[in-house]
């Protein structure tokens, strides 16, 4: 239903795609810089796919732990 990004100890570039079988990405967001002490929430309407098609990633552009919860 939903999705909250929030780093944990610094600044973080943030990546959340969809990706096809045939390895196609459709990106949901790319290259997102969160702050740390700040929480990204994208919302059902937004993150709405079909799990059968597409995989959901989750991709870090650094080191920085951030905390991911999917409802």
């Amino acid at each position: 239903n939903s999705m909250t990004l929030a780093p944990t100890s610094a600044d973080a570039t943030v990546q959340v795609y969809l990706e096809s079988a045939d390895t196609t990405k459709y990106y949901i967001i790319k290259d997102v810089v969160i702050p740390v002490g700040a929480t990204l929430k994208i919302e059902s309407d937004e993150l709405d796919f079909d799990s059968n098609v597409f995989n959901l990633f989750v991709k870090l552009g650094g080191s920085t732990p951030v905390d991911v919860i999917i409802r």
